[in-house]
């Protein structure tokens, strides 16, 4: 069985028009919030996405650039709606890596998950 490219498409309704070609071409194989798996998760360096969220004891925003120097493709992470008073999603670019910052992404991560990986629980 051919193992199909991860779906990244709900990705580009957060990014600016003039930069998703550019984030089109990322190429991606995996999508985490453990940075910790980053350095040993089964995808080559560059090819995973690490997604900030708030754990049970700290925020995956304080790991964003631990993950960027492991070689992340893409980082996805939760704005936060209370300091920034922002509903509205935003990128910026951090050492060459896309930060692209996503109104409520932890109620959104499972739908996110299942069209990343292309609706895994209709094949069961």
């Amino acid at each position: 069985m051919t193992k199909k490219t991860p779906n990244i498409s709900w990705i580009l309704n957060y990014v600016p028009t003039q930069d998703r070609q550019t984030i089109e071409k990322i190429l991606v194989a995996d999508l985490t919030d453990d940075s910790r798996s980053l350095s040993v998760k089964g995808s080559e360096k560059g090819q995973n996405i690490f997604v900030a969220v708030q754990g049970q004891y700290t925020h995956g925003r304080e790991y964003i650039k631990f993950a960027i120097n492991q070689g992340v493709a893409m980082v996805l992470v939760e704005t936060d709606n209370v300091k920034t008073k922002s509903s509205t999603a935003r990128l910026e670019w951090v050492q060459r890596t896309p930060v692209i910052h996503i109104p409520q992404l932890r109620q959104q991560l499972g739908n996110f998950a299942s069209q990343f990986y292309h609706y895994p629980s209709q094949r069961l």
